[in-house]
């Protein structure tokens, strides 16, 4: 019997999941939030791209309709409030939920050097760059589009804040929408080599750059030792807790015992 999978992707795991699933005996329903994201994923027959956010009862929504063998969250590992809702649609219908981990995830020792503070979310990140410690300083955001909205709160934003994010449209409009001025937006596909991400520093006289605790397929290490190399400070949002899951190869495994 040809089965129905439900994939909610916007990671690298997401991607690769999607590529092994293209041509399989199933109906994989892939679910990103943007047109980019849409264009990273491979074209087949069996893959259906919906593309946009969804809330929980959209997420229900569909649940219904497609009647899933399985759903697999790919999402990002800080998109927590998805994961959520993702899961809470699965157990309110009795349907089979699987975590995919980043490959990564595994903890690496945290980078230890005076120049770098780890948080636990924006609004803390918000906090450090509005204390006398920062105030004064250009910033380099790395941490994506989601949190635009956030980033107004920042003292003098609009003369401060330099954002890198995708080339996306839709993300660098949202930017703009939000004050970000047009000459303070970096658009570029990463992961960046740490030569790189020193350059931008320099040419932007960047003071303090924000990360998340992304791992090298978000080119993590290059960013913080691009930071100790030019002697600037580093505040990391550390990554959410992860406690269930599997990996990329284990689901793989997994799904080939089922056919597929």
């Amino acid at each position: 019997m040809r089965k129905t999978i439900m994939l909610f992707a916007g990671t690298t795991e997401g991607r690769k999941l999607c590529e092994y699933l293209a041509g399989k005996n199933c109906d994989t329903y892939v679910y990103v939030t943007t047109e980019y994201g849409r264009e990273l994923l491979p074209q087949a027959d069996n893959v259906h791209i919906h593309t946009g956010r969804m809330d929980e009862a959209d997420m229900l929504k569909e649940l219904e309709a497609k009647k899933p063998y399985i759903v697999i969250d790919a999402t990002h590992p800080y998109a927590t409030q998805v994961t959520h809702n993702i899961k809470n649609v699965c157990d309110s219908k009795n349907i089979s939920y699987v975590r995919v981990l980043r490959e990564d995830n595994d903890k690496k020792p945290e980078f230890k050097s005076d120049n770098i503070t780890y948080v636990k979310s924006i609004k803390d990140v918000v906090e450090l760059l509005n204390s006398e410690q920062h105030n004064s300083k250009n910033i380099l955001m790395t941490t994506g589009s989601k949190n635009i909205p956030e980033y107004v709160y920042i003292t003098d934003y609009k003369e401060r804040v330099y954002l890198r994010l995708l080339p996306n449209p839709e993300m660098l409009q949202s930017a703009i929408e939000a004050g970000i001025m047009p000459s303070h937006l970096i658009g570029m596909q990463g992961p960046f080599s740490q030569e790189l991400n020193e350059a931008v520093i320099r040419q932007f006289n960047i003071g303090v750059l924000v990360t998340k605790e992304s791992g090298s397929n978000g080119g993590y290490e290059e960013k913080v030792s691009a930071t100790e190399n030019t002697g600037i400070d580093c505040i990391v949002i550390k990554r959410p807790v992860e406690e269930n899951g599997v990996s990329l190869p284990e689901l793989i495994k997994y799904l080939k015992t089922k056919g597929l």
